[in-house]
């Protein structure tokens, strides 16, 4: 009999975290069939993985290709009708397949993990059934790993992880399921916490070079072609991820070279033609409580309507005077 579930872990040199992680899937999970597939990244000291064999499918890459590449291969192997992806350093607290109660097979199925936990819930009726269109909020959740996703759902659509990715390749990942799905099951239910630092955040990355690039260059496309056929959700996003490279350019111009703030700053420019696409933007933004303010739509309206070579000289006058 097919597992109902499938746990898929990237894993690259963190035995001791991988095995919290594995005996919290034991732990809440032992009622429930499933299988969980830990696909190691070319670690240079891996034999200790053999220990796990009766209890994990072991995948090992010949060479180290990053998580979205680990996480493609357990989509690929898994078996499960769901697939859950948890990362070395995350613990389940709870069986996610207890927020299927109620639930019609829907493509999606949407949980917390603790730093959400205090995030506002779309209104009060849950569990229930929503879509990305009924429901644009959805494109602010970021934490992918605490959501159920339908294996032929995500084959039948051809979504996988960017494998050019090792920084936030999981946003571009949760955009396109977001967009895709024809059904989503909401719940309220919390099940996963993490230790230590998340793959992409600036804490862990220090801005560097190559987050520099995922975030400026790759990230801002690819979330925004998920979304074009979704207004509300687009503007959102639209939004949130030009305000936050707006605070990271205010620490590269405090960190890197000139020419890094400089080509940075261009991109940013180049994503801004995104802002021409917001019909009714002011009314858009008001309707949907977006943190924005007019300084914000200045620059957005400025750098949408200039050359993208003036927009360094433009930002770095914006975050030079924050008033």
């Amino acid at each position: 009999m097919p597992p109902f579930i499938s746990f898929i872990i990237p894993y690259y040199e963190n035995h001791a975290l991988l095995g919290e992680a594995i005996g919290s899937i034991r732990q809440y999970c032992h009622n429930t069939l499933h299988e969980i597939i830990v696909v190691d990244d070319a670690s240079p000291t891996h034999t200790h993985l053999n220990a796990l064999k009766e209890e994990c499918t072991i995948i090992r890459r010949s060479e180290n290709a990053g998580p979205s590449a680990c996480r493609n291969e357990g989509i690929r192997q898994a078996q499960g009708t769901y697939l859950s992806f948890l990362d070395s350093d995350d613990l389940l607290i709870a069986n996610p397949t207890d927020m299927l109660e109620g639930s019609s097979g829907e493509d999606m199925v949407m949980g917390r993990y603790v730093d959400e936990a205090h995030y506002p819930l779309l209104g009060r009726d849950f569990p229930r059934t929503s879509t990305l269109r009924q429901d644009p909020v959805l494109i602010k959740r970021i934490g992918f790993w605490s959501h159920l996703y339908r294996r032929d759902f995500l084959l039948g659509n051809s979504i996988f992880f960017p494998e050019d990715m090792r920084v936030a390749e999981d946003l571009v990942f949760l955009a396109r399921t977001l967009g895709a799905a024809k059904s989503i099951w909401l719940t309220k239910q919390v099940n996963l916490t993490y230790r230590g630092d998340r793959e992409g955040c600036l804490s862990a990355q220090g801005l560097s070079d190559y987050y520099i690039r995922c975030v400026f260059e790759l990230l801002p496309e690819r979330v925004m072609d998920a979304l074009k056929d979704i207004d509300d959700a687009y503007a959102i996003r639209f939004c949130m991820l030009f305000s936050r490279r707006i605070e990271d350019l205010k620490i590269i111009l405090k960190t890197h070279p000139p020419e890094t703030f400089d080509w940075a700053a261009t991109q940013l420019g180049a994503f801004a033609r995104h802002y021409k696409n917001l019909a009714n933007f002011t009314d858009t933004v008001k309707r949907l409580n977006i943190r924005w303010n007019d300084r914000k739509t200045s620059l957005a309206d400025a750098l949408s309507e200039s050359e993208t070579t003036l927009a360094p000289a433009k930002i770095r006058a914006f975050i030079a005077n924050p008033t």
